[in-house]
């Protein structure tokens, strides 16, 4: 799930990636664009999180090669959706993230445990 995290109190959306990004990695980045935003709803923990997916450019630092959160590396779009470990949402909402359009889109998602994704919903604005 790296990198990513949670926004400190009265932090905004692009600060919180700058900073989630840079503290993750070692990376800093320019030119953030929202992609996508929704939610998945955890029916076994009955619990829903919010996402945010942004796209942005390197703009300085060296990608640290191991983390609290585990070892990371380059891939690119193809590669990361071939990733075994792959949230089921991610292979709906990474197309769309690494493609061309830039309209943001909407979307819902209901796990009923685990990966196993039950449905999912797109909303193209």
């Amino acid at each position: 799930m790296a990198p990513g995290g949670t926004r400190e109190h009265s932090e905004g959306l692009f600060t919180c990636a700058r900073r989630e990004i840079w503290e993750e990695t070692g990376l800093k980045i320019k030119n953030l664009q929202v992609r996508a935003v929704g939610t998945a709803y955890l029916r076994d923990l009955d619990q829903e999180i919010h996402f945010h997916f942004l796209r942005a450019d390197f703009a300085a630092g060296k990608l640290k090669p191991e983390t609290d959160v585990g070892k990371l590396q380059w891939l690119e779009p193809k590669g990361i959706l071939r990733l075994e470990n792959l949230l089921s949402e991610h292979k709906h909402i990474l197309p769309h993230v690494f493609g061309d359009d830039l309209r943001v889109i909407s979307f819902r998602c209901v796990y009923s445990r685990g990966n196993d994704l039950e449905d999912i919903i797109i909303e193209k604005p």
